[in-house]
């Protein structure tokens, strides 16, 4: 079952002599069940309690002491009066929707504003005129947000149905929501090419906002060679958006690749911590490969070898061309790619050795190559873990 955020809550006494209790309602702006106080009474409750609720699940409990420092109420209605109970603490509060009469200078949004269109949204300062039939069918936030059965808590009957009272999409862009409604309304086939900007909007507007089906259209198109975002952005984007899929990946091709290759504008949203660790990360792979690479692997000699010095310089030769590929900054190469080569007999000298001889002594350095994957793997996981 979906999960959404508590946006409002309810409050309620059955009778004078019963506890207050009060309603969670978690389908995105409006309460699931309305209960209505008499004046001068109310109660609140501590906000940690109440993160999360299935939908569209309501249940009661009863309060602690009225009126906790970190909480404020608000009387809509007097008398009897409709109570919300908003938190001061944390800002996520009015995290979805809000309806109130437009009080700024807005534009109408020259696509996306549809005269047969029933309900108005006010985003930053556009105002989009859409089918919420769409809307409903696309996102189930916005299914239990705009259910017709649901009562009309804050604009009554008026609530998204002009320009002076649309419901406010709020921390969010109209430019993320007008590529929502471009992969919404428009067939692929007409519309202009995606880039990866516009597949990125479509990315933060569609994990915000309950969109499935069009966060699987982003993430896969970002996925594809045409658009693959840089490691910096794919990690940015995993934590931004929760893409567990991108986080290993990601931090891989940042470790193997020089830190100049990050964009100065991903740094700040990467963190000094990820930062630091990844420096350490490149550090103790630098010592490893300096470790590895140091001394030339002595030669494993086959009993049909005829001529081990030739071998041995033949390993020697190939060996000096190992170290230009591992400590070259330049060139992504992990030690795994070396053996790999290795074991093609892509690197010059190997064709000096005995096939017995090189063969055994490929098998000997392979363990000691292989030890930079293990040490990989470990800083993976520390900076999964930030």
């Amino acid at each position: 079952m979906a999960t959404a955020h508590v946006h409002m809550l309810s409050l309620s006494r059955d009778d004078a002599s019963s506890p207050p209790r009060h309603t969670l309602a978690a389908n995105g702006a409006r309460v699931v069940r309305e209960h209505f106080l008499t004046p001068r009474s109310g109660a609140v409750g501590p906000w940690y309690m109440l993160p999360q609720v299935a939908v569209p699940t309501t249940f009661s409990f009863s309060l602690p002491p009225l009126l906790q420092p970190t909480y404020a109420l608000f009387f809509v209605g007097w008398p009897p009066c409709r109570v919300l109970l908003r938190a001061t603490h944390p800002a996520s509060f009015d995290k979805f929707l809000s309806v109130t009469p437009s009080q700024r200078e807005t534009t109408r949004h020259p696509v996306y504003y549809f005269k047969d269109g029933p309900i108005v949204f006010l985003v930053e300062s556009t105002l989009f005129r859409l089918h919420p039939c769409l809307l409903r069918i696309r996102s189930p936030l916005f299914c239990l947000m705009l259910d017709p059965m649901a009562p009309d808590i804050l604009g009554g009957n008026k609530e998204g149905k002009s320009d002076d009272t649309p419901i406010e999409i709020i921390q969010a862009s109209a430019r993320d929501f007008e590529c929502v409604l471009r992969w919404m309304y428009t067939p692929e086939s007409v519309g202009a090419p995606w880039c990866q900007d516009t597949l990125t909007a479509v990315l933060r507007f569609a994990e915000k906002y309950d969109f499935p089906d069009a966060l699987a259209f982003a993430k896969s198109r970002l996925e594809t060679d045409t658009f693959q975002p840089v490691p910096s952005l794919c990690l940015i984007l995993a934590r931004h958006h929760t893409i567990p899929d991108w986080v290993c990946p990601a931090i891989r091709d940042l470790i193997r690749s020089p830190v100049s290759a990050i964009p100065p504008d991903h740094i700040i949203d990467l963190g000094v911590h990820t930062l630091h660790t990844l420096a350490l990360a490149k550090e103790a792979i630098a010592r490893l490969r300096t470790s590895l690479t140091s001394h030339i692997p002595s030669v494993t000699h086959g009993i049909r070898c005829v001529d081990t010095k030739l071998c041995q310089r033949g390993l020697a030769f190939c060996w000096t061309q190992v170290n230009v590929l591992v400590h070259n900054t330049g060139v992504s190469l992990t030690a795994s790619d070396v053996m790999a080569k290795l074991d093609e007999g892509a690197i010059s000298g190997l064709e000096l050795m005995n096939p017995d001889c090189l063969r055994a002594t490929l098998n000997e350095i392979r363990p000691l190559l292989n030890q930079e994957e293990i040490v990989t793997m470990e800083w993976v996981e520390k900076l999964a873990q930030i």
